[in-house]
C-alpha cells in the first residue's frame, strides 16, 4: 500500500490484473446462454449493429418481421459490443470477455481518481477495493451496462476532480463531454449537467466571474455536440420526439400499477404491468408515449400509496427494504445469490465508511458534491421508475472512493513525493 513514485503504476496494474482474473473466473462460472433480461437484448443489437442492419429491434428478423428503428436503451453500450464484434467477437463468450477487460480498466480508472482526490494510497485502495466487489464485476457476466456506466463514472470523476485542482477551458470541455459519453450508456445521466458541471464550474474561484461563465458555456456545449448525433439521428427516425432513449414508459409502467404497489413487490416491477391498456399504432416512439401516459394517470390516482412506494424503492435499490427477497428477485434475473450477500454486506460497509470520509475530506477541504452528484443521480432515476440493485451502479464508485480515504486515515500515509499528479488536493471547497 505504501507504493509511490515509479512504482505506483506497477501496482496499479497488478490490481487490474487481479480485477481481470476474478471477472473472468466469473464468467467461466456457470451462468444462463443467453443472459436472462436485458444482456441478451445488448448481445443480440451489438451483433446486428455490426453487421450493418443499424440500430433496430434485434429479435424481429427471427420472427420473420420487419424492421423497426430501436432506442430501448442509450446507444453507448450497444456500440461498445459492437465493437467487438465487427472484428469477428461476436460470440457470447467474446462478449463476455470484453467486458471483463473493461471492467479491469475501470478498476484501474478508480485507482486514478482516488490518487486524484486524496494521494497515492487511497488510490491503491479503492481499486483494491473496485477489484474485488461483487457490485462491480456482477454485470460483466450479464452483459448489461451497469459495466460501461462504472468506466464512464470513473473516468468522470477523474476529470471532475482534475478541473477542479487545475482549471482550463479544456478540461471543462472534456467533463462535459464525459457527462454526455455517460448519459449515452444510463440515460439519467444527463442529471450530472446541473449537479456536477454547474456547481464544479461556478465555485471554482481561481476563475474570474467571466472565465466561470465561458468555462459553463464550453462544458455544456460539449454535452450539446456530443449528444447531438444521436438525439438527430432520433428525432428523423420516430414519429413521436425522441432524445435519448423510448426505455422510460415502459420502465415507468411496470413500476407503477396495483401488483408494485400493494403486495410482496411493492418497489419492484412486474412485467405484466407494461402492456398498454390500449393497443398503439405506429413505431416504439408511440407505445413509450402511451405507457408513459398510462403510468402518470396511475401514479396520480394512487398517490395516497406513493410515499411507501417511493421509500420502497430507494430502500431495494440501496438494501434496508426487504433486502432477502431482493437477493431471491435477482437470483431471477441470473445473480448468484452468494455473491449477491456478499456485495450487499460490502455495500453495508462502505456506506459506513463513506460517511467518515465525507467528515475527513471537509477537514481536508476537499469537494465532496462531485461523488455526491453521482449518488443523487441514482435516487432520482430510482423514485421515477423503480428499485433493484444494479441501479445503483453510478453511486458505486463514489462509495468506493470514499470508503478508500477512510481505510487509508487508518494508517500512517507514505511521505509526500512531490508528484503533482499524486499531491492531495489543498483547494478550498465552498
Amino acid at each position: 500500500m505504501r507504493a509511490v513514485g515509479s512504482r505506483w503504476p506497477l501496482a496499479l496494474g497488478l490490481v487490474a490484473l487481479l480485477g481481470f482474473a476474478i471477472r473472468l473466473a466469473s464468467v467461466a462460472y456457470e451462468h444462463p446462454d443467453p443472459p436472462i433480461g436485458d444482456g441478451n437484448y445488448y448481445h443480440a443489437a451489438a451483433n446486428d449493429l455490426a453487421a450493418g442492419y443499424g440500430f433496430t429491434q434485434p429479435f424481429f428478423r427471427d420472427m420473420g418481421l420487419e424492421d423497426q428503428p430501436a432506442a430501448d436503451h442509450p446507444p453507448a453500450w450497444t456500440v461498445t459490443l459492437a465493437a467487438a464484434s465487427f472484428v469477428g467477437l461476436d460470440t457470447m463468450l467474446a462478449h463476455r470477455i470484453w467486458a471483463s477487460v473493461l471492467g479491469a480498466v475501470t478498476v484501474a480508472v478508480v485507482g486514478l481518481a482516488g490518487r486524484r482526490i486524496a494521494g497515492p494510497q487511497v488510490g491503491l485502495i479503492a481499486a483494491g477495493l473496485a477489484a474485488v466487489y461483487p457490485s462491480f464485476w456482477a454485470n460483466d457476466v450479464d452483459l448489461l451496462s451497469e459495466t460501461l456506466v462504472l468506466l464512464t463514472s470513473a473516468v468522470t470523476i477523474l476529470v471532475a476532480y482534475r478541473f477542479w485542482q487545475q482549471p482550463s477551458m479544456s478540461r471543462a470541455a472534456v467533463v462535459g463531454a464525459m457527462c454526455a459519453v455517460t448519459t449515452l450508456t444510463r440515460a439519467e445521466s444527463i442529471l450530472l449537467v446541473p449537479l456536477l458541471v454547474v456547481p464544479l464550474v461556478l465555485l471554482q474561484h481561481e476563475l474570474d466571474r467571466r472565465r466561470r461563465f465561458a468555462a459553463l458555456g464550453v462544458a455544456v456545449g460539449t454535452t450539446g455536440l456530443v449528444l447531438a448525433p444521436w438525439v438527430g439521428f432520433n428525432l428523423s427516425r420516430f414519429d413521436e420526439p425522441v432524445f435519448v432513449s423510448t426505455g422510460l414508459g415502459f420502465a415507468m409502467k411496470v413500476s407503477n400499477c396495483e401488483l408494485t404497489y400493494e403486495g410482496p413487490y411493492v418497489g419492484y416491477w412486474r412485467f405484466p404491468c407494461g402492456v398498454a391498456e390500449e393497443p398503439t399504432d405506429g413505431d416504439p416512439s408511440n407505445a413509450d408515449v402511451a405507457l408513459r401516459r398510462e403510468a402518470m394517470e396511475y401514479i396520480r390516482e394512487n398517490t395516497d400509496r406513493l410515499p411507501a412506494v417511493l421509500f420502497a424503492r430507494l430502500g431495494r435499490t440501496f438494501g434496508f427494504f426487504r433486502p432477502a427477497q431482493q437477493v431471491a428477485l435477482d437470483e431471477n434475473q441470473s445473480r448468484e445469490p452468494l455473491w449477491s450477500w456478499v456485495a450487499l454486506g460490502m455495500f453495508y460497509v462502505l456506506v459506513v465508511a463513506s460517511v467518515v470520509a465525507v467528515v475527513i475530506l471537509r477537514r481536508r477541504r476537499v469537494p465532496v458534491f462531485p461523488l455526491a452528484a453521482f449518488v443523487i443521480t441514482v435516487v432520482v432515476a430510482v423514485l421515477v421508475t423503480f428499485g433493484q440493485p444494479r441501479y445503483r451502479a453510478m453511486a458505486e464508485v463514489p462509495l468506493v472512493l470514499l470508503a478508500a480515504v477512510t481505510v487509508d486515515a487508518c494508517w500512517p500515509s507514505p511521505e509526500p513525493d512531490g508528484d503533482p499528479e499524486i499531491t492531495v488536493i489543498e483547494t478550498a471547497s465552498p
